[in-house]
């Protein structure tokens, strides 16, 4: 295909038979890629160590427009799925619920974080949950707020307690003299 294109710049061949015969190559690959592949986005792909908890088939890994998730290979005759969501390892704080707190994204694409038990559990949050206790309840864990941090159980605020920071050196200012010198030299 090079050559021919640059016999093209050079005038010694027309482009439109040059494209032409490239098409007519292409296309017939074209069709037997469209016979031989395998559709992933339809059919799914087989993840092995998964099973379906409802037929006891392997689950497959399907793509929707939200994202990644899994569903048995035996769909129509068994439509379970399982959402493949990015656990936090944190427990939901809604009493009586044993669900994990998940993030996911919303239709807009914004991320948000709820409960793996959802619909049966409403819990959302804006902001990412932080492995710490709370001073005041002994809640597992706690929400980053624009302040600090928020407890959803109790809903007291806390500015930071026992939560490391970054703790950042000041560079003397030799350094940063000798850094700017050196890029002035350059």
């Amino acid at each position: 295909m090079e050559e021919g294109l640059d016999a093209v710049e050079e005038g010694k061949k027309k482009w439109i038979i040059l494209i032409g015969d490239f098409y007519h190559q292409f296309d017939k690959d074209l069709n037997i890629a469209k016979e031989k592949m395998k559709n992933v986005k339809k059919e799914g792909l087989q993840i092995n160590s998964t099973k379906c908890e409802q037929c006891g088939k392997k689950m497959v890994l399907k793509f929707g427009r939200y994202g990644a998730f899994l569903a048995c290979c035996d769909y129509p005759e068994c439509k379970n799925t399982r959402d493949i969501s990015n656990k936090t390892g944190v427990r939901c704080p809604t009493p009586d619920c044993k669900g994990e707190i998940v993030e996911r994204t919303s239709k807009k694409g914004a991320i948000f974080y709820g409960c793996s038990k959802f619909p049966q559990c409403k819990f959302i949050s804006q902001q990412p949950p932080v492995k710490e206790i709370c001073p005041h309840c002994q809640n597992p864990f706690l929400f980053r707020d624009k302040d600090g941090f928020k407890c959803p159980r109790c809903g007291e605020k806390t500015k930071g307690y026992r939560i490391e920071e970054l703790k950042l050196e000041k560079i003397p200012y030799k350094i940063i003299k000798k850094i700017n010198a050196d890029r002035v030299a350059e």
